[in-house]
C-alpha cells in the first residue's frame, strides 16, 4: 500500500477529510483546518475549532502529489465554526460540498441551530461557489446521489431524550431544495450518528452507522423505497465503528466501508457482498464480510479515521 501526504501544516489541525473523483479524473480532497487541539477531548468543544475553515487540494496523478491549498469557506469566530466536510460528484459533473456549521454556544454540537451548508464547484475543485445555507439541520453530513438523480443528505442530531438519531433529507433538484427528514435510526438506549449510504444494484439502500453506546457492535439500517422509510437497526459486520463510515461500491459489485475503529487508534476497511449488505437476518445466523486494518494512529492525541475513498483507474481503492 502506497501512502502520500495530502496536506500538512504543523501550526494547524487538518482533519475530517473526504475524497471525490472529479469529472476530469482529478482527485479532490476536502478537509477542515482549525486551531490545534492542546489536549485530549478539546475537539469536543467549540474552543477547539474556532477560526475554522474548509480547504481543498487537488491531485492530477491519482494521489501521488497534491496541488496548492484552495480555501473554500470560513466563518467569523464570534459566530461559530465549520466542522466536517463531505463531497459528492453530481451527475452533471458539479462537485457538491456539504459541511455542518455549529454556532458558538455552550450547547456546541447539541445546539438546535446546527445545520448543513453547501458549496459547489463547476471546474473540478479549482473554485467554489457558496455558501448555501440549507434547511437541513444537524451535524456531520453525508451525501449520496442515487441512480434516479435523487440526492440524499444524512445528518444526526439529539432527540428529546438526549440521544443522537440519524436522519436523512431528499432533494430532487441537486440540493437546491430539500424534503424530510426521514428517520434512519432512532432507538432508546442507542446513539446513532455519522451514517453513510450505499445504493445496491437492486435499488436497496444501506446506511452504515456509528453507534458508540454499545461497542464493539456495529449497526446498519436498510431502505427499500429510496430512503423514505427505513428498517432496523440490524447488526453490521464492521468492527467497532466509532468514526464516520464512508461507504460505496467497487466495480466488482462489492461494498466497501472505511471507518475509524476504537481499538488503539485503528483505521479500518470492511468489505462484503451486496447480499451481505442487504441481509436483515439475526446476526447469529448470518455470515459477515471481511475486515482489514489499514493503519494505526500513534499520536499522543489521536483523532483520525474520518475518511473518504474512490476506486482509481487501475482498480485499487484510494
Amino acid at each position: 500500500m502506497n501512502r502520500s501526504v495530502v496536506s500538512r501544516d504543523d501550526a494547524l489541525s487538518q482533519a475530517m477529510p473526504d475524497l471525490a473523483l472529479a469529472g476530469n479524473g482529478a482527485l479532490v480532497c476536502a478537509f477542515r483546518e482549525s486551531a490545534l487541539y492542546p489536549q485530549q477531548g478539546e475537539f469536543e468543544t467549540p474552543a477547539g475549532r474556532l477560526k475554522s475553515r474548509i480547504s481543498v487540494r487537488v491531485s492530477r496523478d491519482e494521489g501521488e502529489t497534491w496541488g496548492g491549498l484552495i480555501p473554500v469557506g470560513g466563518v467569523k469566530m464570534e459566530e461559530g465554526f465549520l466542522n466536517c466536510p463531505r463531497l459528492c460528484r453530481l451527475r452533471d459533473g458539479t462537485l457538491l460540498l456539504a459541511v455542518d456549521w455549529i454556532p458558538r454556544s455552550d450547547l456546541g454540537e447539541r445546539d438546535p441551530a446546527c445545520g448543513i451548508w453547501f458549496w459547489r464547484s463547476r471546474d473540478h475543485g479549482q473554485t467554489w461557489e457558496g455558501p448555501e445555507r440549507s434547511c437541513v439541520p444537524g451535524i456531520v453530513p453525508s451525501l449520496r446521489q442515487l441512480r434516479d438523480g435523487t440526492l440524499l443528505c444524512g445528518s444526526s442530531g439529539w432527540n428529546g431524550a438526549g440521544e443522537e438519531a440519524m436522519r436523512v433529507h431528499r432533494s430532487a433538484d441537486g440540493g437546491r431544495t430539500w424534503e424530510g427528514p426521514a428517520v434512519v435510526a432512532e432507538q432508546a438506549g442507542h446513539s446513532f450518528s455519522e451514517g453513510d449510504f450505499v445504493e445496491l444494484d437492486d435499488g436497496t439502500l444501506v446506511c452504515y452507522l456509528r453507534e458508540e453506546k454499545h461497542p464493539p457492535v456495529s449497526l446498519k439500517a436498510v431502505s427499500g423505497d429510496g430512503g423514505r422509510t427505513w428498517g432496523g437497526p440490524f447488526r453490521a459486520g464492521l468492527l467497532s465503528c466509532l468514526g464516520r463510515p464512508s461507504a460505496g461500491l467497487l466495480r466488482s459489485g462489492e461494498v466497501v466501508v472505511t471507518h475509524r475503529c476504537d481499538f488503539s487508534g485503528m483505521f479500518c476497511m470492511y468489505v462484503e457482498s451486496q447480499a451481505q449488505a442487504a441481509d436483515r437476518t439475526p446476526a447469529s445466523v448470518r455470515v459477515f464480510g471481511r475486515g482489514f486494518m489499514i493503519d494505526v494512529d500513534r499520536a499522543a492525541v489521536s483523532h483520525w479515521g474520518y475518511s473518504g475513498w474512490v476506486q482509481l483507474s487501475g482498480g485499487d481503492p484510494g
